[in-house]
């Protein structure tokens, strides 16, 4: 489950984070051209520099923060529409990152390329 956020940014909720090669086989190209190394960075800026907030919860905000929600809605500008479903997707979810977009998937051709590369859907 994505949801957008403020300021070009995303939310994710994902059972399980894809590899790298996942990652390309979703978007259909091959290794070493521009499009590969153009994904490979996204799949860094989403993997490997954000942070797990589920595991930054657990791990330091537990005792400041009673609910996950509460804590997500101070540090990923959650739309308030979302708020509510917080708790429960903490729950169901193994991973929950909030990453920002890249301006070549700003577009909602970009939301769905982003969906079709995490294998989950858009939340409206």
């Amino acid at each position: 489950m994505i949801y957008l956020t403020a300021s070009n940014a995303a939310l994710a909720f994902l059972k399980s984070q894809p590899s790298r090669q996942q990652f390309l086989s979703r978007a259909k190209v091959r290794r070493n051209t521009y499009a590969a190394e153009l994904l490979l960075n996204l799949f860094d800026e989403m993997f490997v520099y954000s942070k797990n907030l589920r595991e930054e919860y657990l791990k330091y905000y537990k005792i400041e923060y009673p609910t996950f929600s509460e804590f997500a809605d101070t540090f990923s500008n959650v739309p308030e529409s979302v708020i509510p479903k917080l708790d429960g997707y903490f729950h169901r979810y193994e991973l929950i990152i909030h990453f920002g977009i890249p301006g070549y998937l700003e577009e909602d051709s970009g939301a769905e390329t982003l969906c079709r590369l995490l294998n989950t859907k858009l939340a409206k």
